[in-house]
């Protein structure tokens, strides 16, 4: 009993808690065992008032002498435990004279569920009346094994179904892909055939596919305002896309000369048209071209002529600006390169946001430029 006080209410041993005292004890061991496994304070107090029901007393709410806690469930608990133990070691009320035994339960009709664990069954092999505790009955291997294989069949069933969907989606991918491949190829072979095509049939491809253009918009191609509009147009869009056949190398190494200025050098408001090449419709600004020298200086005309051969590409903005700025400091080797460009785009003026007063600028920053904040400041000092 003194073990029992000890390690409190979870440590009572099983024989104790379940010494039957009379009838009630029977009747209520299997709800106090279920509540004290869930481990539910509400489980202890009904299992204290049950022991203290059997024992003849009420359960008390006043203060524990010995923890002084109101009420003390683990004190409450053993001393209740200690009452059980005596009237069993003294016989004071009889099993078998006060109730008769209880009926014997078909273990057929017993919930798995409600089985015990391993150390449970090996501790009460025997009831309390000397009768063998009901086990479940295990279920066949047949059974068992069953259920399994239909689980397996139905995985393998939803595996192959979903391998079927897998393999197709591969399959499409791969034919996407070596469709765009072979685009790709052709395009770049047409890219190459058209750089050693003559300017006649150049015009003669780009004004036919402005005759489709325009009959598949809905327009009589053959009417006289629109008759002689495909080869206008093709002159038109290669004079657009005349940088492609220019060499910015070529432009700016025939006007080197050696020169010993080391300060900055500064061409600003070139005008520059460009064709976005998202849209096919132009944006132009202004381009401001600094460089500091480095033993060698290029001739002021060719800065322009390096916008414009950039510009008359399709272009982006950001994209023309950094070409600009690369060019310059691959053939003369300066010291620095800055250049910058506020242009304005049609693209968002005659559709889409259609916004006719924003610009967009951009900078490209290379050597001394990037790397001191001073040639940087005086840059945007004189652009202004």
């Amino acid at each position: 009993m003194q073990e029992v006080r000890r390690r409190g209410a979870e440590c009572v041993p099983r024989k104790l808690l379940r010494a039957e005292v009379g009838g009630v004890a029977r009747g209520c061991q299997v709800d106090a065992k279920l509540r004290m496994d869930a481990g539910a304070e509400h489980g202890r107090e009904s299992l204290l008032k049950n022991l203290h029901v059997m024992n003849g007393k009420k359960p008390s709410k006043t203060q524990c002498s010995k923890c002084s806690r109101t009420p003390c469930s683990q004190c409450a608990l053993a001393d209740a435990a200690d009452d059980a133990g005596r009237l069993q070691e003294n016989d004071v009320v009889s099993p078998s004279s006060s109730h008769p035994p209880l009926p014997a339960v078909d273990a057929s009709t017993v919930s798995p569920s409600l089985s015990m664990s391993q150390d449970e069954n090996d501790n009460d092999e025997n009831d309390v009346d000397g009768r063998p505790a009901i086990k479940p009955q295990a279920a066949s291997s047949a059974e068992t094994q069953e259920p399994l294989l239909s689980a397996s069949r139905a995985l393998d069933a939803a595996k192959a179904s979903m391998e079927l969907p897998v393999q197709k989606q591969s399959s499409q991918v791969l034919s996407r892909k070596r469709e765009r491949d072979e685009v790709a190829t052709n395009t770049e072979d047409e890219s190459s055939a058209a750089l050693v095509l003559g300017h006649e049939e150049k015009r003669r491809r780009i004004a036919a596919a402005v005759r489709t253009i325009l009959t598949t918009i809905g327009e009589d191609a053959d009417r006289e305002g629109l008759l002689k509009t495909p080869l206008r147009f093709a002159e038109a869009m290669l004079s657009f896309t005349s940088g492609y056949s220019e060499s910015p190398a070529q432009i700016l190494g025939s006007a080197e000369f050696d020169e010993d200025h080391h300060e900055l050098v500064l061409l600003r408001g070139i005008d520059i048209y460009s064709l976005c090449e998202h849209h096919l419709v132009p944006f132009y600004g202004k381009c401001c071209i600094a460089y500091i020298p480095n033993g060698k200086v290029v001739g002021l005309s060719k800065l322009a002529k390096i916008a414009d051969t950039f510009a008359q590409r399709l272009q982006v903005q950001e994209r023309l600006t950094s070409q600009i700025a690369d060019a310059i400091e691959e053939e003369i080797r300066p010291k620095g390169v800055a250049v910058h460009i506020e242009a304005q785009h049609m693209c968002m003026v005659m559709r889409g946001v259609k916004k006719s007063g924003a610009s967009t600028v951009t900078t490209a920053m290379r050597g001394v430029f990037r790397s001191e904040r001073d040639r940087r400041a005086e840059f945007f000092s004189l652009i202004r």
